[in-house]
């Protein structure tokens, strides 16, 4: 009876929809059943008694899944841990993990097991959707941008048509100086404005920057006369 029941268990481990896997005591693979096999790519006889954290775990998560790990061998379980795996592709599987202490017939833990969902379609879309929205919301800024863009541009045109107008008596001037830096800044702002955009759109990081209000304050007044002159 006891030998049919460990088949019965062993036969719905197996065909479970489910990744179910576990260790024993030093963190060795002695469970690995079809779906774990087919999201992995690797083969239950591949998996057993091989380092689980070591082996298969996506670099940069080993520590904390041997700490989930260790915490199940001392009684305590984990619940939707998110498990990075390596599969045999080279591709990351995302599992949700329910990690629990494995007990023997009177209760002396002799591993862990893990009973897991695959995510990874899940955490795909859910990227995917963060793209989509940032997308709209660059929709939706395009207005604001174009406004700031335009006021730029006529920074630069009105300060170059000011250099271009002005007499010869005052191209060596102090004011034709002042109207071709107010230009370049303009166009340095210009390619500034650009860069963050793209940044915001490509999912490329930004970096802050510490600034002088007052400076800005001044720079924007210069900017307003020359348009207005």
């Amino acid at each position: 009876e006891l030998q049919r029941a460990h088949t019965e268990l062993d036969e719905f481990i197996d065909a479970a929809n489910a990744p179910i896997f576990g260790v024993d005591t030093e963190g060795r693979g002695n469970e690995w059943n079809s779906m774990t096999a087919k999201i992995t790519g690797y083969s239950r006889e591949q998996a057993l008694g091989k380092d689980l954290a070591e082996t298969y775990i996506v670099e940069g998560h080993k520590r904390s899944v041997a700490n989930v790990i260790n915490a199940a061998l001392e009684g305590k379980n984990t619940v939707n841990y998110e498990l990075p795996l390596h599969s045999q592709s080279g591709q990351r599987v995302e599992i949700l993990l329910n990690a629990m202490a494995r007990r023997d017939s009177i209760g002396s833990i002799v591993g862990v097991i893990g009973v897991g969902q695959d995510i990874t379609s899940f955490r795909e879309q859910e990227k995917r959707l963060l793209q989509a929205q940032k997308m709209e919301s660059v929709g939706h800024l395009t207005g604001g941008i174009a406004h700031d863009f335009n006021n730029l541009l006529a920074v630069i045109r009105g300060n170059l048509d000011l250099v271009i107008n002005a007499p010869d008596s005052e191209k060596n001037s102090e004011f034709f100086q002042e109207c071709m830096t107010d230009a370049v800044t303009a166009a340095a702002d210009a390619t500034k404005l650009t860069t963050q955009l793209l940044s915001f759109a490509s999912q490329q990081s930004f970096q802050t920057e510490i600034v002088h209000l007052r400076d800005h304050v001044s720079d924007s007044i210069r900017e307003i006369s020359s348009v207005t002159k």
